[in-house]
């Protein structure tokens, strides 16, 4: 008995996908490296500006006593802004429009905010691909974003291999 299986339907895009301000966030990780290296991949494709966001947020710091708190708050600064130089420093961003969004705030509610405000298109985050127990009492900052954010999120994960395609092929009409 032969079966003929029906032709699949393609789904056509009614418009074209426009990506112009990328958000992508980092925590100066080997996973935020691997989702910096996508972000630039489509920024250089779309010709897009990439928004390189680090926020610091007070649940490090915030249950300590103010004076340890502060020390605690200022270190986690300069750190930040010593990753965000190297960053710069490296030229991985050389040739894509950026802009530097160093903040302190919740994670998501500066997300958010940010989000809106630089009326992003993509965010793109690393994933450390934690197990439940870690994730149930530290929370997933990738899952918090993709979950609530109200444009496309690009979530790389800690097992991607290689790097990012350094042209992000568009597909043929």
């Amino acid at each position: 008995m032969t079966h003929v299986m029906e032709p699949i339907h393609e789904v056509k895009a009614d418009k074209k996908v426009s990506l112009t301000k990328i958000m992508v966030m980092t925590d100066f990780s080997d996973v935020s490296d691997s989702a910096l290296q996508y972000g630039l991949a489509i920024a250089r494709r779309y010709d897009a500006r990439i928004y390189l966001t680090h926020i610091i947020s007070p649940d490090a710091y915030q249950l300590a006593e103010p004076g340890v708190a502060e020390m605690t708050y200022q270190k986690m600064r300069q750190a930040a802004e010593q990753g965000i130089a190297d960053l710069l420093v490296s030229g991985r961003l050389r040739g894509v429009p950026h802009e530097v969004l160093l903040q302190d705030g919740n994670i998501w509610l500066t997300v958010e905010r940010l989000v809106r405000q630089h009326e992003i298109d993509l965010v793109v985050t690393g994933t450390h691909g934690r197990g439940n127990m870690k994730k149930m009492l530290i929370g997933s900052v990738a899952e918090e974003i993709f979950r609530q954010a109200d444009c496309p999120v690009l979530t790389v994960g800690p097992r991607v291999d290689g790097e990012a395609p350094q042209e992000v092929q568009q597909v043929a009409k």
